[in-house]
């Protein structure tokens, strides 16, 4: 099954409009007089929707059996600042769940009868980040970054609390997007989560990203390639 949207032109749209913001946040830094601690990682919650369209097996689709809704997901994701000069380069590592339920369908063909048998699938990708954050100034309001990487989605299917399938798939990604300091809401509590638990910025984070998993291009029949979007929070610490 082919995705219906345009990848080239979603991700050129999603480009410009990062620069666009980049011009307004990365010279609107939010002024503190307060001395922060040394940073040099990141800790950041995600989530976002996901339906792997692609994904199907014997003539069965992930509609199907799953609908066409999306699923969560949900990950945590920690990176190590490597470079610090001329914006912050981090080198870092990710975990994800996605999880959808269903009912089996009776034989192979995708207009059968629901079986009535209730079935899960689960899906665990873990990940490596290569990310450039456009950050050049302390207490920038807006910091946009770009990033890469490489992938493995672990999965399995569970029919009646069984697993009947189960293997993983390789791949990358890559992925755009800004993030927003939260710390000019309330200077006071900033400087509060610096001083107690080291946290020097806390940030609201918005991600386009779009996925490659077929084992590069071997032909599957499972292939969880999809392109979607993340929201959560990051610590800077």
């Amino acid at each position: 099954m082919k995705l219906h949207r345009n990848h080239l032109g979603i991700s050129c749209s999603l480009v410009l409009i990062v620069f666009i913001l980049s011009g307004i946040g990365i010279f609107w830094p939010f002024a503190s007089a307060q001395a922060e601690s040394k940073k040099s990682a990141s800790f950041s919650l995600r989530f976002g929707p996901l339906r792997p369209d692609k994904v199907a097996a014997g003539g069965i689709t992930w509609r199907n059996v799953y609908g066409g809704g999306n699923s969560l997901f949900s990950g945590a994701e920690w990176e190590k600042e490597i470079l610090q000069k001329y914006g912050v380069l981090a080198i870092g590592g990710e975990a994800g769940w996605i999880q959808a339920s269903g009912k089996s369908l009776m034989g192979n063909n995708p207009g059968a009868r629901s079986s009535g048998e209730s079935i899960e699938f689960q899906i665990a990708p873990i990940g490596l980040n290569l990310t450039y954050r456009l950050m050049y100034f302390k207490n920038q309001f807006l910091v946009p970054f770009g990033r890469a990487g490489l992938d493995i989605y672990l999965f399995r299917e569970r029919k009646e609390g069984d697993t009947t399938i189960s293997g993983y798939r390789t791949g990358y990604h890559y992925a755009f997007g800004g993030a927003f300091l939260l710390d000019w809401l309330s200077p006071e509590s900033g400087v509060n989560l610096d001083l107690e638990w080291g946290i020097n910025n806390t940030y609201l984070i918005f991600e386009y990203r779009y996925s490659h998993i077929n084992d590069f291009n071997k032909k599957h029949d499972f292939d969880f390639s999809t392109e979607t979007w993340f929201g959560g929070i990051m610590f800077e610490y």
